[in-house]
């Protein structure tokens, strides 16, 4: 029953606009059907950064994938420091 209860959620789920910066971090390993570009950039009037990380859901938070994750999110993180001081917020999602 749970189950069914987080599917409807997680189907059900219709994210509002976001006014700030996003990084998304999406396996390269995946169906194009769970390529999550087409329902977030629409959604987004600040920068949108796109990163596919080498690997699965799960093997890309595994070695040898995670030196790339990390890479990108060390890029993201930085340039969200850099940009600070003009009040630009970066907000990760996957």
């Amino acid at each position: 029953m749970q189950r069914a209860a987080l599917d409807r959620a997680a189907y059900g789920y219709r994210p509002s606009a976001y006014g700030g910066d996003i990084a998304l971090f999406q396996p390269a390993a995946r169906p194009d059907v769970l390529d999550s570009v087409p329902g977030w950039k629409p959604l987004v009037s600040g920068r949108f950064a796109s990163h596919e990380i080498p690997g699965t859901h799960s093997s890309m938070l595994l070695p040898p994938h995670v030196e790339a994750f990390g890479e990108a999110m060390r890029d993201e993180l930085l340039r969200a420091q850099s940009k600070r001081g003009a009040g630009s917020r970066l907000r990760a999602v996957s």
